[in-house]
């Protein structure tokens, strides 16, 4: 246990950015929620009251409402939902886009595509390396996207097979879905967060090599199969299957 502490001291040295924000009656919300939908810090029970002296408000509010992470299932259907996701999944090291000047002289503004080109730039300048692939979120690839990648020289990558692991949670599940699905070329969508995805790995990789699969890249898997590099600004569902349709 006593490495736990030592891990948490480490991380402490660390910036933490806190992506909360307090609610109230009048915070902003999607025009498209019915009115009266929002009632925040009702009194229902107040001091006073002989049997517990205390306050209890009520809390009235639609799921999507104020600024939040959002899961893929509100938006993709059977996608994953809360109950998908522990408090494991939701620290992160990330990179901050910090708009905070241009906010301030306009508090409608919004996200760019130069805003992420310095972005990328930001990570280059962290590791002297830019990002070269590219797996759109839910692999709901729009047309921005495309474009975006394209202007970036990176490559975009879809599934063929998807082992629904972040669904199940169970080792065996996984390596059933793989080992009975698996087709030369194939990209396999798995989650490494996941600690049944880990154990399933480590019986899936022996077996396909068993079968005779060798375990690469997708660029070294594309570039195996067609004989080419694989096409900037394109997405790749397995080795040679492009998928470039849009959300």
């Amino acid at each position: 246990m006593y490495k736990l502490w030592e891990n948490l001291n480490e991380l402490k040295k660390y910036r933490w950015v806190e992506l909360s924000h307090s609610l109230n009656n009048d915070s902003p919300y999607w025009a498209g929620i019915p009115d009266g939908s929002v009632e925040l810090a009702k009194v229902c029970y107040d001091w006073g009251n002989p049997m517990l002296d205390c306050v209890i408000h009520t809390f009235k509010f639609p799921g999507q409402f104020g600024t939040h992470m959002d899961f893929p299932g509100h938006f993709a259907k059977d996608g994953a939902l809360s109950e998908t996701v522990g408090v494991q999944q939701l620290a992160f090291p990330l990179c901050v886009i910090d708009l905070t000047e241009k906010v301030a002289q306009d508090v409608n503004y919004a996200v760019t595509v130069e805003d992420i080109k310095d972005a990328s730039d930001a990570i280059y300048n962290a590791c002297g390396q830019y990002p070269t692939a590219f797996r759109s979120p839910g692999g709901n690839t729009t047309q921005l996207i495309l474009d975006e990648c394209q202007a970036e020289n990176m490559v975009l990558y879809y599934w063929s097979l998807d082992t629904q692991d972040w669904k199940y949670r169970d080792a065996q599940k996984i390596y059933d879905t793989v080992i009975n699905n698996v087709e030369d070329g194939d990209i396999i969508l798995m989650h490494e967060i996941y600690d049944s995805t880990a154990k399933a790995v480590e019986m899936i990789v022996p077996e396909l090599i068993k079968q005779g699969y060798q375990i690469v890249t997708c660029q070294e898997l594309v570039t195996a199969k067609t004989g080419a590099a694989p096409e900037i600004g394109h997405q790749y569902m397995n080795a040679t299957k492009i998928k470039d349709k849009t959300s």
